[in-house]
């Protein structure tokens, strides 16, 4: 890809491509003793797992072609009581219904998807654990009290 191009891409693939990159340093993180799955990963993993996450997921929408004053995106792995002033990753099917808080390991690495359940005026609502594999995925962008959901979005 040269300087200028613009590449076209799905939520969901740039979650797969993060959830890749966030199996690869498992065994690194074995061979070190550094804990990767909840509950006990703590703040080495949890720094490992935010630069994936805004280099892989948000740089790209930081990006888009379309640059618009969007608010940040919700910090990942971290519950928030509204949604109201984030931008998020939702679910495709029903992208204000739920908000991505973070991967989770149920048999295989990361193959859990763990959301927010978004109820009046996007408040969280409880949770809801979706299989990665039958996720879709979509960016739920805000701005000044609008909101935009995007499937797959032209980056720069």
């Amino acid at each position: 890809m040269r300087l200028g191009d613009v590449w076209t891409v799905t939520a969901t693939q740039l979650l797969s491509d993060f959830r890749e990159g966030s199996i690869a340093p498992i065994p690194i993180a074995e061979k070190t003793r550094m804990p990767w799955r909840k509950p006990n990963a703590y703040d080495d993993w949890e720094r490992i797992e935010a630069a994936l996450y805004e280099s892989i997921v948000i740089g790209p929408f930081e990006n888009m072609v379309e640059g618009c004053p969007w608010h940040p995106f919700a910090t990942y792995d971290f519950h928030f009581e509204t949604y109201q002033d984030k931008s998020f990753i939702g679910l495709a099917g029903d992208p204000a219904g739920a908000a991505l808080v973070c991967l989770d390991t149920r048999d295989r690495p990361f193959d859990t998807c763990l959301f927010a359940r978004l109820g009046a005026e996007e408040r969280a609502a409880g949770e809801a654990h979706v299989p990665f594999d039958a996720a879709q995925f979509a960016f739920v962008a805000r701005r000044d009290g609008h909101r935009a959901v995007l499937s797959e979005i032209d980056v720069l």
